[in-house]
């Protein structure tokens, strides 16, 4: 799927500002019509609501693979004013604004979980078939953290404010769901490639930063290759993306078994900011930007490669001094280093969930329930 990412490029659609007609009720559901699009509130327990979104058309309900059928609870109570749609039970509010068409949800007490809940969808067409890709945003409150998202390699145990790309690879093992130290999870109904954090892909260095060689000529790092047994081999790297069985075929035509690499050359960003690397790695693998060691030596059999993740921060116009040390492992190894592209800072403190092709969106948000003494 990821081939036809360039469609994100078409102007995203925000749910529809206003909704014209009344809620309805139906069974265990609460419909709320915001002009072409839906917003659909299912209750499985006085603990668990579903939340369903279209931007446009009907609901594109399918058979779930991570929830089993569930008979629904009808305890709840249903209002509306002030612009407002609110579903109580004992344990969890939901309000659903009509214009703009955000989520909140509380405590059954009243007391704030997640605020300023939001959808943007963008269309996307894959052999034929058309979906949406999806990205479900909110504000989260400053003292929250989240722990889940499956097992993943970077070592990161905290979520909040960071980003992981979900799907499943060897050790790599994805888990769409979230549990806050606020008390409430999230369940994200969706198997597509999805993000959390930052909804846009790692870049290439040279899309975000000015690369320079180490003679601080624009336009590349300096790549200096030394086989164990021949010449040495120095080539001007734009990228480094040599992290598959395609992109490892761009390498030199040097015998890597017993190799040392040796990338550097200065990074220059376009603003002042804390950047986000991601690293990909086989083999034994060090890198340093400006003073700071950010990736100590690392090891990984090229068999099963790994990534892993540091935080620069770079100035305006500065030229940060970076290299990056690679000994390869084996005849067949590889190597990458992306950067992130900049997030608002309130977004990135926040809670973003995109998926790549859906055919709406789904989640289910779980609180704990009310306990009596």
């Amino acid at each position: 799927m990821r081939k036809i990412l360039f469609l994100l490029l078409l102007p995203a659609l925000l749910l529809p500002a206003s909704c014209e007609k009344a809620y309805k009720v139906k069974g265990d559901q609460v419909l709320i019509s915001c002009g072409e699009g839906a917003i659909r509130l299912e209750v499985v327990a006085p603990e668990i609501v579903r939340v369903s979104a279209v931007p446009q058309g009907d609901f594109a309900d399918r058979q779930s693979l991570a929830v089993v059928p569930q008979a629904g609870c009808r305890d709840f109570e249903v209002t509306e004013a002030g612009g407002k749609v609110r579903l109580a039970t004992d344990s969890l509010v939901v309000e659903v604004y009509k214009t703009p068409g955000t989520i909140n949800f509380f405590k059954g007490d009243g007391t704030p979980l997640l605020q300023e809940g939001h959808f943007v969808f963008t269309p996307i067409e894959v052999e034929g078939k058309q979906a949406w890709s999806v990205q479900t945003a909110f504000d989260a409150p400053d003292e929250d953290s989240f722990y889940g998202l499956g097992q993943h390699q970077a070592g990161e145990f905290d979520h909040r404010g960071r980003s992981e790309e979900l799907y499943q690879y060897n050790t790599k093992v994805s888990v769409p769901f979230v549990v806050s130290t606020g008390g409430y999870g999230l369940l994200f109904d969706a198997y597509s490639w999805s993000r959390w954090g930052n909804p846009s892909p790692y870049k290439q260095l040279g899309e975000m930063l000015k690369l320079y060689d180490k003679q601080g000529v624009e336009g590349a790092l300096t790549g200096t290759y030394l086989p164990a047994k021949g010449q040495r081999f120095v080539q001007r790297e734009d990228s480094l993306y040599y992290e598959n069985e395609f992109a490892v075929k761009n390498l030199p035509d040097i015998d890597l078994n017993g190799a040392k690499v040796v990338y550097e050359g200065f990074l220059e960003a376009p603003e002042t900011a804390d950047y986000h690397f991601i690293q990909y790695y086989a083999g034994f693998q060090r890198t340093v930007v400006g003073t700071e060691e950010v990736m100590s030596r690392r090891w990984r059999p090229a068999w099963n490669p790994n990534s892993y993740k540091f935080t620069v921060h770079l100035e305006q116009g500065v030229k940060t001094p970076v290299r990056i040390e690679w000994e390869p492992d084996g005849g067949v190894s590889y190597i990458g280093l992306r950067v992130a592209p900049l997030q608002d800072p309130d977004e990135e403190a926040g809670i973003s969930f995109w998926s790549e092709f859906e055919p709406q969106a789904d989640f289910y948000f779980i609180t704990a329930p009310v306990t009596t003494t």
